[in-house]
């Protein structure tokens, strides 16, 4: 919707941006170290995770940079206005002077790495039985909690999870960010998306 947008310089060029994501496999999302996490910005990682892509932050102009903390305060503004790119790794860099600029590469390489890892099924079903056996289930009003049973790994690029349980509208957003964020203490995932679906068992 063109009403969201600057002008038409603006208007085109995300839609440019459009294509690119699609041809590819990790992104890069540069910002401005100056003024990161603009409207702009905040719809294109928006697109980059939702089209499953590899994501990985350049804040550029870091020669122009200066004070107490910086990173970290730049890193925690990142944190708290992009909380769904939580996995991205940061890359501090200077177009100008050359700083960090070589880190990218064989950052994307990783991501890219990671983007197509799988986890066994019998891994996985071991390692999240342990895991969900400690943790309190969502339950409706009646009473009645969520049980899964077992898991697998559909597809890579980005990993994508099935789990097979009791009743799929008993599972919250809260509980699976939960899960994703276990998954990715299961194996390295940074940088990629992770999608999880959630069927009843007698879909089977």
């Amino acid at each position: 919707r063109r009403a969201k947008f600057d002008g038409d310089l603006e208007y085109y060029s995300f839609v440019r941006t459009l294509g690119a994501v699609d041809r590819s496999d990790v992104a890069l999302l540069l910002m401005d170290a100056r003024e990161p996490c603009t409207d702009q910005d905040k719809r294109t990682a928006s697109l980059i995770v939702e089209k499953g892509k590899g994501i990985v932050i350049v804040l550029n102009k870091w020669d122009l940079m200066s004070g107490e903390d910086t990173a970290g305060k730049l890193m925690k503004k990142i944190r708290d206005e992009m909380p769904f790119l939580s996995y991205a790794p940061v890359i501090f860099a200077s177009a100008m002077n050359g700083r960090g600029v070589g880190k990218i590469l064989d950052t994307v390489r990783t991501v890219y790495a990671n983007r197509q890892k799988r986890i066994p099924t019998n891994q996985l079903n071991r390692l999240m039985r342990d895991v969900l056996a400690f943790d309190r289930l969502p339950s409706d009003r009646k009473g009645r909690a969520l049980k899964v049973y077992y898991c697998s790994q559909a597809e890579s690029e980005p990993p994508t999870f099935i789990f097979f349980v009791n009743s799929p509208g008993l599972v919250n957003t809260g509980f699976e960010n939960h899960v994703k964020n276990k998954l990715r203490e299961l194996e390295d995932f940074t940088g990629t998306p992770i999608r999880t679906f959630w069927r009843g068992k007698e879909k089977e």
